[in-house]
């Protein structure tokens, strides 16, 4: 089997709550995403939940939030092209009142290589902008 992972990392002065309360509005993902156009969910933020992505200039994606641990991490799952997609969103305290957010997405399948040509690479330059995008985007909650 294939696979491919990238990971992003962050800090930002908030608490676990505000990061929390950030993931869990999906419908904002797109404000601070800068792969996905539109984002929605059927139902609550919790474990086996479903929704909806729509990448921009790509075709819509349903996910399925396989974990989910209020204040402290989720996963998620989407498939493309027979290729499973998994997104792991942790946050946890820092110092002087900050937290470290990270953000690891890990493909696995046959299609995988295919994946990484297509969008991959792709993602490898966004998601930290994302993640500096998400730091932003909490902070000016405040």
């Amino acid at each position: 089997m294939f696979r491919w992972a990238l990971e992003a990392q962050t800090h930002a002065k908030a608490s676990p709550k505000e990061v929390w309360e950030a993931w869990s509005d999906v419908a904002s993902w797109p404000s601070w995403n800068t792969c996905l156009k539109a984002s929605s969910l059927n139902g609550e933020f919790v474990s086996g939940s479903g929704g909806k992505n729509k990448p921009s200039g790509g075709l819509s994606a349903p996910f399925t939030i396989l974990s989910a641990e209020q204040g402290k991490r989720f996963t998620s799952r989407t498939r493309f092209f027979g290729t499973k997609v998994i997104y792991n969103h942790y946050v946890a305290p820092w110092w002087d009142e900050k937290v470290r957010i990270v953000q690891r997405v890990e493909a696995s399948g046959f299609f995988a290589p295919i994946l990484w040509l297509f969008l991959g690479r792709k993602w490898k330059k966004r998601l930290p902008e994302s993640m500096k995008n998400f730091t932003t985007f909490i902070e000016s909650k405040k």
